[in-house]
């Protein structure tokens, strides 16, 4: 991972950590349902739950939802191919 990358990653793993601790928004056993767009932000926000959850002191499950916003054009199985491949519950409508 290019060093700018990290650099922004560690930036925002920090900020989410300390808004979960600052606002208590995680308890042990949370089930925690996070729906993903395709976009930016949502993708960034699952990564960063993800990552978390690698190291938080409680346990809890996450629980990808693809929200499909039906635009023309829009690769859908670039979101289908993220949840496949990444260690969470994928949801379906």
């Amino acid at each position: 991972m290019d060093h700018e990358l990290e650099k922004l990653e560690k930036k925002l793993a920090k900020a989410l950590g300390a808004a979960v601790m600052d606002f208590s928004m995680i308890a042990e056993g949370d089930r925690i349902l996070v729906a993903c767009s395709g976009g930016k932000d949502s993708s960034v926000l699952l990564h960063l739950l993800l990552r978390l959850r690698e190291r938080a002191p409680v346990s809890f499950e996450l629980v990808g939802y693809h929200l499909d916003q039906g635009h023309p054009g829009f690769p859908t199985d670039v979101v289908e191919s993220f949840f496949s491949s990444s260690p969470t519950t994928a949801a379906t409508p």
